[in-house]
């Protein structure tokens, strides 16, 4: 996967992102919580820039080791702050119906499923290692 690639392809979870808050918002049991699915989407592709960002970095240098931790804690980081989210959510403004959180589950899926491709793509990139100072 080309460098220009990468993030280009980052548009395709936000497309099917927005496409899934178009549909949702037509029904009554997802629309009360319109502003919660944008902000979710958007914290969704800060985090997928940044596990990126980190990915392509580390995936440069000497220890090899360090690109497979900064993927395993990037996908670690945002299931556990998704569940968190969910969690206060749902105690501070659900409606009883939890139905609302088939939306977040699928841009949550989105996300990480377009993460994981690009990171592990990322990953077998032949390693070009800028060379360090006292090498």
């Amino acid at each position: 996967m080309k460098h220009l690639n990468t993030w280009t392809g980052l548009l395709l979870p936000t497309i099917l992102s927005a496409i899934t808050l178009i549909v949702a918002n037509g029904w009554k049991v997802f629309s009360g919580h319109l502003n919660f699915y944008i902000i979710s989407m958007l914290a969704f592709l800060l985090l997928s820039v940044l596990s990126l960002f980190l990915g392509q970095k580390t995936s440069l240098h000497r220890n090899k080791s360090l690109f497979g931790a900064v993927v395993l804690a990037s996908i670690t980081f945002k299931m556990l702050l998704s569940i968190l989210i969910i969690v206060i959510y749902i105690q501070e403004f659900a409606t009883p119906e939890k139905w609302f959180v088939l939306p977040f589950f699928l841009m949550y899926l989105y996300f990480t499923f377009y993460e994981t491709y690009a990171l592990v793509n990322i990953g077998q990139l032949p390693n070009k290692r800028r060379p360090h100072d006292g090498e």
